[in-house]
């Protein structure tokens, strides 16, 4: 193209001699001017396409260490999920001696305050995209601030959970070492010492421990499990790796959609109080207040933010739909449906 430009130049200053030589020196300047220009605006195109590049692989990075979170936070949901039905249990004197010598649950009950989720935070992915912030687009900017919150806030409000978590059984299993004989013997014989198990059901200091296992273990797990997963989600958009999750792992968050078979009003069973529950096509309202639901199984849901509230509609023999009973720790709710 560059020579087209001076043929056609050359034929426009020999038609003036007198400007011949300004002609084609002026020209001869603008063609070196406009070819740098294009080979820088080259080599800047060349410079954003390795730089988009690298991004992408470090938010795929960041979603391989997201999977791996999220798997690790399924498993300590699970397993204060356990915790949480025998605390209830334990705090109500609903246990009895066999149910500790021969309960399937009887490991877990011995280590009800002795045990504890501890797990790892992966953040490579997250730290390498920090060191190349400058880089990142600005039409991918918004996720970076989401991962900043996400990385910065969350992560760290659940590590400094799950630290007092691990001092609280540390301080337990102490406890127990210091002052409890039978502390050294084989863990097997624990369900065949009287003495263990009177301990475990009749000690009111064990109680109070274990209800502070249960202050402690709160809803932080969940929500971090909801937004990852749905960080994850929005990387996939950018990466185009979006691996399925799991059903395992999936939460699914419940939409007005997936209401509408639920939609009525509800009143708290044998109050004298006006206690609604209202679903309409906007959601679930409790105590006016919008809840985001999950699924949990067949007409049962956890709510997003709690993990020890589940909620579970009733329906009479015919399958109608006639109530609905929400249970927080201890305590069950009963509803019936008015409308």
């Amino acid at each position: 193209m560059i020579p087209f430009f001076r043929k056609t130049r050359k034929k426009l200053a020999d038609d003036n001699k007198p400007m011949k030589y300004m002609r084609y020196a002026v020209g001869e300047i603008l063609l070196v001017v406009i070819g740098i220009l294009i080979a820088l605006q080259i080599n800047t195109w060349n410079e954003q396409r390795k730089n988009k590049s690298k991004i992408i692989s470090l938010f795929k990075e960041v979603q391989i260490d997201l999977l791996k979170d999220i798997s690790n936070i399924e498993h300590a949901i699970s397993t204060y999920k356990i915790k949480d039905s025998l605390v209830y249990l334990v705090l109500n004197d609903k246990l009895t001696v066999e149910d500790y010598k021969k309960s399937k649950a009887r490991v877990e009950l011995f280590q009800l305050i002795a045990y504890y989720v501890d797990f790892q935070f992966h953040t490579n992915g997250y730290e390498n995209l920090k060191l190349n912030v400058n880089n990142i687009p600005l039409a991918h900017k918004l996720v970076f601030d989401t991962l900043t919150v996400f990385y910065e806030q969350t992560r760290r409000t659940l590590e400094d959970a799950n630290i007092r978590i691990g001092n609280a059984v540390f301080e337990n299993i102490k406890y127990l070492s210091n002052n409890k004989e039978w502390f050294s013997s084989n863990y097997g014989s624990w369900e065949s010492n009287d003495t263990v198990i009177e301990y475990f059901m009749h000690d009111p200091f064990y109680k109070n421990r274990v209800k502070e296992f249960r202050i402690l273990i709160n809803d932080i797990y969940k929500k971090y499990k909801i937004d990852a997963i749905t960080i994850y989600e929005q990387l996939g958009v950018i990466t185009k790796s979006n691996k399925p999750l799991s059903n395992q792992l999936k939460i699914y968050i419940v939409d007005p959609e997936s209401l509408k078979p639920y939609i009525g009003v509800y009143k708290q069973k044998d109050s004298t109080q006006e206690v609604l529950i209202k679903i309409n096509d906007k959601g679930f309202f409790y105590f006016n207040e919008k809840y985001n639901l999950v699924h949990e199984g067949n007409d049962k849901f956890g709510f997003e933010d709690a993990y020890n509230r589940s909620l579970r509609f009733q329906r009479a023999d015919k399958g109608e739909l006639i109530g609905l009973n929400i249970d927080y720790y201890d305590k069950k709710t009963e509803y019936i449906k008015i409308d």
